[in-house]
């Protein structure tokens, strides 16, 4: 997908065919978000590693439960936070990518560091969706599972049109197009790591026990999601570009479609038993059916 950042451009070809523009909107559906229960890591692992490196680790990840805010043993018995005390999707992109370090030296020393330790994560969309494995690839699969559907919710986020302070109507800026395919691409890395350099390495007891969310079809399909949306955004500047060639538009309007398309065809090999899971599959053939339909206008200007 390297022509997503494409600035190819010619002369002027006449305007924009309707449909597609700058002030058009685009929506960034994220599925359900999976969270991490507590569990003791410094009992489990008082006789495998330090006692230091042990506290450590559960300083980082009890970071990733506070700013979860979910599933901590005090969260109960706490006194309710205002909103300027609550935790953000920054904390907690910000807990998860310290603690990611930790879990790779974890890797790199062996399973056997944490035999016997058991990581439990739910879906918030539906907390009686618990998994509980005792690996630590399970835990690195669900914390960049985790950062890749942040990275979403926060494209999204850029996405979403604001007054302006004038009063005008509501406009997404140029600026924060920009800024969220970047923060798309950013999403599709972690799937792709997740696909690439941890689920092939994956025991293959554990990969049978994963749930539906962590699965190499879901997992490809988020990653051609994060990848599409990029592509949608590169061809609304292209198509607003007075500059940009037909030839441009009519291969990111080709791309558009192709990367929906393969996204579509992974999402048919997860079970969708959850009503967000069927969310998820509507919202991607509507994507795909948009993606032709744009083609298609483009392939009419030959």
């Amino acid at each position: 997908m390297g022509c997503i950042l494409s600035s190819e451009s010619a002369p002027e070809d006449g305007g924009s065919p309707p449909g597609l523009n700058a002030d058009g909107e685009i929506y960034v559906y994220v599925p359900g978000l999976r969270t991490p229960k507590y569990v003791d890591l410094k009992e489990h692992l008082q006789d495998a590693i330090s006692a230091d490196l042990a506290s450590r680790l559960q300083y980082l990840r009890s970071n990733v439960l506070i700013t979860s805010g979910k599933n901590t043993p005090a969260s109960k018995s706490r006194r309710r936070k205002t909103s300027q005390d609550s935790p953000t999707a920054a904390d907690l992109e910000k807990a998860l990518v310290n603690y990611l370090p930790a879990l790779l030296g974890f890797v790199a020393g062996g399973e056997k560091w944490t035999s016997g330790l058991v990581f439990e994560w739910t879906n918030v969309e539906d907390e009686k969706k618990e998994t509980a494995l005792g690996s630590v690839y399970y835990e690195l699969l669900s914390v960049l599972h985790l950062l890749g559907m942040l990275a979403l919710q926060e494209a999204n986020v850029r996405l979403t049109s604001r007054p302006p302070a004038e009063g005008y109507a509501p406009k997404v800026t140029e600026e924060s197009k920009r800024n969220a395919i970047e923060i798309l691409l950013k999403a599709a890395s972690y799937f792709d790591c997740a696909l690439r350099a941890v689920l092939p390495n994956t025991p293959e007891d554990i990969k049978a026990k994963l749930p539906a969310d962590l699965s190499e079809p879901m997992l490809i399909a988020l990653e051609h999601q994060a990848l599409g949306h990029g592509v949608e955004l590169q061809l609304s500047f292209a198509v607003d570009n007075i500059k940009a060639s037909l030839a441009v538009k009519r291969r990111l309007a080709c791309e558009h479609v192709q990367v929906w398309k393969e996204a579509n065809e992974r999402i048919e090999h997860v079970p969708l038993m959850d009503g967000w899971r069927k969310k998820l599959f509507l919202f991607l053939k509507w994507k795909l059916t948009e993606a032709k339909v744009m083609r298609k206008i483009h392939m009419h200007k030959l």
